[in-house]
């Protein structure tokens, strides 16, 4: 009988330990199609995972009097890009961990996430991609990487760089680029970022639309 119990015991233990690692399994993993094939070796072949950081010691100092010193982390972006299927489709992702994860109430996103869209491209010299991106305003400081930049201007530092919305690229030669946006010009609501101004109604579709010619630069040779 003790026999006969540790082995129903036994099978009772194996049975639990499967069902807990298959327990709410993703069931269409093996037994529905990709989209898109891709090779995994291949795959990760084409993606890059980055870690942007700046970190330092802090000293401050206040009417010319030291306060304190503390290590601090200014900044922490974890960042995923790539491309997959023939190098057709391309996507980037960012994501700031030094900034409150705040879901926005116009493009549903958080506030920490930089960047979030996917491309495709459409010919040698044509692409488009949707979703959350850097938006071309023009200077020199947006097109830099953020960790490199110790302090923006006033101007810059307090508005949305980077926005949600439709780019169009046209490769013009082989340095240059000519690219149309389609973007929210904001990622709260008007009542939210201003309260109440008098004679001011908000728009219905808060949008900013334009064109820019640039050269190529780094984020978008995926």
């Amino acid at each position: 009988m003790r026999i006969l119990f540790l082995i129903l015991s036994f099978s009772l233990l194996v049975s639990n330990v499967y069902s807990q690692q298959e327990k709410q399994a993703d069931t269409t993993v093996n037994h529905t199609v990709p989209l898109i094939k891709a090779n995994k070796a291949d795959l990760l072949n084409n993606i890059d995972v980055i870690f942007n950081t700046q970190i330092g010691l802090n000293n401050n100092f206040e009417g010319g009097n030291y306060t304190g010193s503390s290590f601090e982390i200014n900044q922490f972006r974890f960042e995923v890009k790539g491309k997959v299927y023939k190098d057709k489709v391309f996507f980037r992702f960012r994501d700031r961990y030094t900034r409150d994860p705040e879901t926005q109430s116009v493009d549903n996103i958080s506030h920490s996430t930089d960047l979030a869209f996917i491309g495709y491209k459409i010919s040698d010299r044509t692409s488009i991609a949707i979703g959350k991106m850097t938006a071309n305003w023009g200077g020199y400081e947006f097109d830099m990487n953020p960790i490199d930049i110790y302090q923006y201007n006033d101007i810059v530092d307090n508005s949305d760089n980077f926005l949600t919305g439709v780019q169009f690229n046209w490769t013009l030669s082989k340095n240059h680029v000519l690219s149309g946006q389609i973007l929210n010009s904001r990622t709260k609501s008007f009542t939210e970022l201003y309260e109440n101004v008098p004679d001011v109604e908000e728009a219905k579709f808060p949008a900013c639309i334009h064109w820019k010619l640039e050269r190529k630069f780094s984020r978008w040779k995926i």
